[in-house]
């Protein structure tokens, strides 16, 4: 039976010594790699989060990682400066989204038809507040939670509607059989 381990690769001109130090060095490779490809995931990652949260046009992206679609450390330092630029450009335009975010809030509150006061709560002066991200989070997460409570009640509203089309349609109806002229 043929044993690698018994196979004299000195035949060959390699010497197990040799194979030994560049199945090593694949090793330490392949764990190079695979660590700038995980690396790379989480920058693409946050960077695409970033780039929708700022709301930068699609073509964009898509030029960006054309242009550096690879695992070379000059890709990941492209990244990393990327993921740089977007964070320093979300906190110049913090407090611009912080108000996106509270318009979007009041405008599910008036769908919701929620009480001033809920409205108010929600709603603070945005100067009793810093303009920092751990504001804008808490934005972003009330409007989540709102944004859940308004697809609960969306179908509720839809029949409350239909009813009151039905009572005027029912009360027209009435009115016009009560009129003696016809």
């Amino acid at each position: 039976a043929f044993r690698a381990d018994k196979l004299d690769l000195n035949v060959f001109g390699i010497a197990r010594s040799t194979i030994n130090t560049l199945a090593e060095r694949e090793k330490v490779l392949r764990d190079l790699v695979n660590g700038r490809e995980e690396q790379l995931e989480n920058l693409q990652k946050e960077a695409r989060q970033l780039h929708e949260a700022l709301r930068i046009p699609e073509d964009e992206w898509e030029r960006f990682t054309t242009l550096h679609p690879g695992i070379t450390s000059e890709d990941l330092r492209a990244w990393t400066a990327q993921l740089e630029g977007l964070a320093a450009q979300r906190h110049m335009r913090l407090a611009n989204l912080i108000q996106a975010q509270r318009e979007k809030l009041l405008q599910l509150h008036q769908e919701m038809r929620s009480p001033k006061t809920v409205i108010d709560g929600d709603l603070l002066p945005l100067e009793t507040e810093e303009v920092s991200e751990a504001v804008l989070k808490r934005h972003e997460e009330r409007v989540a939670q709102v944004e859940e409570q308004v697809a609960t009640l969306r179908p509720i509203y839809s029949l409350l509607e239909k009813r009151l089309e039905a009572r005027a349609a029912r009360a027209l109806l009435a009115e016009e059989t009560k009129d003696p002229e016809r």
